[in-house]
């Protein structure tokens, strides 16, 4: 492959490298190409260090370094090529220890919660969204490094912000509690480590490997923990990354980490591999009309396609609020009507939009597959039910669990036997023999695995990808409660898988259409996109409050980072597009509607 002046200009330079990498301008084939370059250069490969996110953009330059060797029949012993995720690299680092999921997190909140009955909530509110906020919370803190050890409560409290809905009082009292809560969780895990505590284990290290360069993928996702191993770990660095496509704060992705690397060579990567000139056009325009950074605007300046590509322009189509889903799936309609036009991907920014869409295309008989597996949450209550039915000695246990697809009865024997006031566990077994055999047959820890693995995930597999997913997900939780849990009784194992979360799952399977959010549309491409725009609700809540006087009181204030967040999520979904974009934007008249009825609520109180 031939390199254009602009990259061979960057890969040649032999000191400090900053790259802004502009979307679809082939950032990976760049740090490949660099990585053969410093290998034509007499740099050992056991020297070079490449570091990235997740197993899957792992992959991904790992293929791309070999590929690119090959081209330029360069020799070098594959096995010393050190590609690594941050954690993968720190957890290489540091003394083995047990790795631990975020469900001893959940776990460990929802007890604490109800132990100290913090919370007057219902045990499934706490669950559904108490526990995630509270879990997503602590993880964000220690993605700065921050752990309970290293907090100054009082300070913290006086750095809280004034909110309508509680009492400075309330804010404090909640503050006491969450740190409560954040310490015994500290306390718990002492047969393992968090993701956060590989980083924090490697910061700690005395003495660290140094490499003659490390290669940097996506600095702007980058945290402050990962930042500091990535330079800690080098003599020279390459590091590639766009702030304008920042939109992973929520996970301790910051912008002031590119100061750290300001010791380099800036360069800019302007020649877009992807999108029509229109549609860079499009972007670029939107972008320096609304952004207050000089920089970016400078950086878009010469954004173009490499190869001159053009097209249609973006098409904004003004829809009520009514018909946003049935217009964008008529414009899909339409899409198809001359054929085949390659994938097309309708790109939200909430998963709960997705649901919405996917309900409106089934109803019109339109394929489709989603980033957001949204049957999976019956799916694992399901699951709950069944196996709390199999152990439980409670005859309303094993009623509920007649009603999962995994009970050996038909629904219509389940609503006959459930309607029988006065039967008992014996009496469902001599009616239903199957289910008194699978009760005999649970007589160990392995029982169970057994269970899942001949009943609940072929059937699992019958009822399709969200359903397969939430059973995988199930059976590691119950596989690690066996490890972790002190008190193994029923309860605190229905507990523990109530509180355990869903693992990702990215299908390799895709239909002609993709719903899609924002956040999990990045790093890809599609012929067509469709995008809805909708600014999502500020649901800052007291927890969110505490959390952002806990950072403040460390010096990080975060809400400069999210200043223009809204107009990055806008250009990343805009520049996912190749050939087509449609913007589907609600009318003026319903924004202004909507505008006065707060109005109106704010006066009324």
């Amino acid at each position: 492959m031939f390199l254009k002046e602009e990259k061979q200009k960057i890969i040649e330079y032999e000191g400090n490298s900053l790259v802004v990498a502009n979307p679809g301008t082939g950032k990976t084939t760049l740090l490949a190409y660099k990585y053969a370059n410093l290998i034509k250069k007499g740099i050992k490969p056991e020297q070079i260090l490449c570091l990235t996110f997740t197993e899957k953009a792992k992959k991904e330059m790992e293929s791309k370094i070999h590929k690119v060797v090959k081209e330029q029949n360069i020799s070098f012993d594959v096995s010393k090529l050190n590609v690594f995720t941050f954690h993968s690299y720190a957890l290489d680092n540091i003394e083995e220890s047990e790795k631990l999921s975020t469900n001893l997190l959940r776990y460990t909140i929802f007890r604490y919660i109800k132990d100290k009955q913090i919370m007057n909530y219902s045990d499934e509110y706490l669950i559904d969204k108490s526990v995630p906020k509270i879990e997503n919370s602590i993880r964000y803190l220690k993605s700065f490094g921050i752990t309970p050890d290293k907090i100054d409560i009082a300070k913290a409290k006086g750095s809280l912000k004034e909110e309508e809905k509680h009492t400075k009082s309330e804010m404090e009292k909640f503050t006491d509690d969450f740190i409560g809560i954040f310490t015994h969780y500290e306390t718990t895990k002492d047969k393992g480590i968090d993701y956060a505590d590989m980083l924090l284990k490697f910061i700690e290290l005395r003495k660290n490997e140094v490499f003659d360069y490390v290669l940097i993928d996506e600095l702007q996702d980058v945290n402050g923990m990962e930042a500091d191993i990535a330079i800690r770990s080098c003599r020279n660095f390459f590091a590639v990354g766009d702030k304008k496509q920042a939109i992973f704060g929520f996970q301790g992705g910051s912008l002031l980490n590119f100061e750290k690397f300001q010791n380099s060579e800036k360069f800019i990567l302007s020649e877009n591999f992807r999108s029509t000139n229109e549609i860079l056009n499009y972007a670029k325009i939107y972008f320096i009309s609304k952004t207050k950074n000089s920089e970016h605007k400078e950086e878009l300046k010469n954004l173009c396609n490499a190869e001159g590509k053009s097209g249609s322009k973006p098409v904004i189509c003004e829809v009520s609020k009514g018909n946003m889903y049935a217009a964008a799936c008529e414009l899909v309609r339409s899409l198809n009507e001359g054929g085949p036009n390659g994938k097309t991907a309708i790109i939200t920014r909430t998963n709960s939009r997705i649901i919405h869409f996917a309900r409106e295309l089934d109803e019109r008989g339109i394929n489709f597959s989603s980033t957001f597996l949204s049957a999976s949450n019956d799916a694992k209550k399901h699951i709950i039910n069944f196996l709390k039915g199999v152990l439980s000695s409670d005859v309303r246990d094993v009623k509920k669990a007649m009603f999962t697809p995994f009970f050996p009865c038909t629904l219509q024997e389940a609503f006959n036997i459930s309607s029988e006031k006065s039967i008992g566990i014996e009496n469902i077994c001599e009616k239903i023999p199957a289910f008194r055999e699978l009760r005999e047959k649970i007589k160990t820890v392995e029982d169970v695995n057994l269970l899942f693995k001949e009943r609940i995930i072929p059937v699992c597999l019958i009822y399709g990808r969200d359903y397969f997913s939430a059973g995988i997900s199930m059976q590691h939780a119950y596989q690690e409660a066996i490890s972790v849990l002190e008190d193994k009784s029923l309860e605190s194992f229905v507990t523990y898988l109530q509180s355990a979360g869903l693992l990702p799952e990215d299908s390799d399977v895709e239909k002609g259409l993709i719903l899609t959010t924002v956040h999990k549309a990045k790093g890809r491409e599609f012929d067509n996109v469709i995008y809805i725009p909708s600014k999502t609700k500020n649901n800052d809540d007291f927890v969110d409050n505490v959390v952002k006087g806990l950072l403040k009181s460390k010096g990080i204030d975060v809400e400069e980072e999210l200043e223009e967040e809204n107009l990055r999520i806008d250009f990343v979904a805009f520049t996912r597009a190749k050939n087509k974009l449609f913007i589907l934007a609600y009318l003026l008249a319903d924004i202004v509607r909507k505008q006065k009825k707060r109005s109106i609520q704010k006066i009324t109180g």
